[in-house]
């Protein structure tokens, strides 16, 4: 999939929602406090009765100095996960939209945001809701769901964190049985070379723990989808 953020149709997107940024829309402040002593400062709107709504967010260093802001245009299950990567530098990955996903490279306060063009096309990309850094595969695991589905599980290549051009697996699609067994995926844990699921399946009615090695991982990134 290409990146939407740039096209027509979705700067047109965020151009609609200037409005929801006015004043009489202000709801609350915040504070999120992240890893390491960072925080984020979050200004909240809402237009009228709608149940999610739209922030203003800035994030602040250890020493309480400003690094960058920013607006999210949706904020149903917004997460921020601080990440410090394998080369050394430390990356907030979070969401700006309901669909895609951004990171900020704190070094340089700069941010990629990545929309998939699944969005301009009136179809359904898969809604992160948290992730996990898996330092040693140079990845992420994102956990999350299709619109009012059970939650699931993509692991999503992160050597380069910056690049537009990441590739992703869904683990239901790749494992054993696959949707005709399981209908559900949860991060249960990470070490080293063992990545941990709950795995619900539909024929038993129970979970079940499925082990993830990186060699398993590694094989399935050769054939996979673009995000």
């Amino acid at each position: 999939m290409a990146n939407a953020v740039n096209s027509a149709q979705y700067q047109a997107r965020i151009r609609q929602t200037e409005t929801l940024f006015e004043g009489q829309n202000f709801t609350r402040c915040q504070t999120i406090n992240l890893s390491g002593g960072y925080e984020i400062v979050k200004d909240a709107y809402r237009l009228g009765a709608t149940s999610f709504g739209g922030g203003e967010y800035t994030l602040f260093d250890t020493r309480k100095t400003q690094i960058i802001s920013w607006r999210c245009i949706d904020d149903r299950a917004e997460f921020f996960s601080l990440i410090r990567h394998a080369n050394g530098k430390f990356y907030l990955v979070f969401r700006q939209d309901l669909y895609g996903y951004s990171v900020l490279d704190l070094a340089s306060a700069q941010i990629m945001r990545l929309v998939p063009d699944a969005w301009l096309e009136g179809k359904e990309s898969f809604i992160w809701d948290g992730v996990h850094y898996l330092r040693d595969w140079d990845a992420l695991a994102a956990s999350g769901c299709y619109w009012a589905a059970p939650n699931g599980m993509h692991l999503v290549s992160f050597a380069e964190p910056m690049s537009e051009e990441q590739r992703y697996v869904d683990v239901l699609d790749c494992i054993r049985g696959g949707y005709d067994i399981y209908e559900q995926a949860d991060f249960a844990g990470f070490e080293g070379n063992e990545l941990s699921l709950k795995c619900f399946r539909a024929d038993t009615l129970r979970y079940e723990n499925i082990k993830i090695l990186r060699e398993q991982y590694r094989e399935w990134m050769c054939e996979a989808k673009r995000l």
